[in-house]
C-alpha cells in the first residue's frame, strides 16, 4: 500500500495510481489539517495531487521529480 498513516501525517511511497486517490480522500475526510510526507513517493497520479492540493495540507517532504516539486512548493511548511 502505498499511503502510510500516523495520527495526522500521510507517507506516500513509490508509485501512487489513481487506484489510491480514493482511499487517500476517505484518509482526508478523517483528518483537519494534514501533514504530508511525499519523500519517498516516485510517481503521483494527477487524482493524487489535486487531493493534496485541495486539502491545504502542509508538505513537510517534496517528491525528488522536478514537475511534482513546483506543483507543491508552495504546500511546504514554514
Amino acid at each position: 500500500m502505498p499511503i502510510r498513516t500516523d495520527d495526522t501525517l500521510i507517507g506516500l511511497h513509490g508509485h501512487c495510481t489513481i487506484e489510491e486517490a480514493e482511499a487517500l480522500f476517505e484518509i482526508l475526510r478523517t483528518i483537519d489539517e494534514p501533514v504530508f510526507d511525499l519523500a519517498a513517493t516516485v510517481t503521483l497520479h494527477t487524482a493524487i495531487v489535486q487531493l493534496i492540493m485541495a486539502s491545504r495540507g502542509v508538505v513537510r517532504n517534496i517528491p525528488d521529480d522536478p514537475v511534482l516539486a513546483a506543483c507543491f512548493r508552495d504546500c511546504r511548511a514554514a
